[in-house]
């Protein structure tokens, strides 16, 4: 099954990778534009269960280059999600 997962990336690679909802698109596009490195992006993405499943595991030893490889390899459709503007 696909679903969409929202996550940020830079040229560290994947820094973060979750389930879509709208609090963290939110939080994600809010901490990227808040963030040092103009070269983060949030971003939106369309992963079966197995591959989101694998960039997180790669996250979570601490692989982010190989994480963004497998997003980028196996993603559906890719996004970027925007920053939220300021009022």
């Amino acid at each position: 099954m696909r679903k969409a997962y929202v996550g940020i990336a830079g040229p560290k690679g994947l820094e973060a990778l979750c389930p879509e909802d709208d609090c963290t698109a939110h939080a994600f596009a809010r901490r990227v534009a808040a963030g040092r490195d103009p070269r983060n992006v949030c971003l939106w993405a369309v992963l079966s269960d197995r591959d989101a499943r694998e960039a997180c595991r790669q996250l979570r030893r601490g692989d982010t280059l190989a994480a963004l490889s497998t997003l980028d390899r196996s993603a559906e459709c890719v996004g970027r999600v925007l920053p939220p503007e300021a009022h």
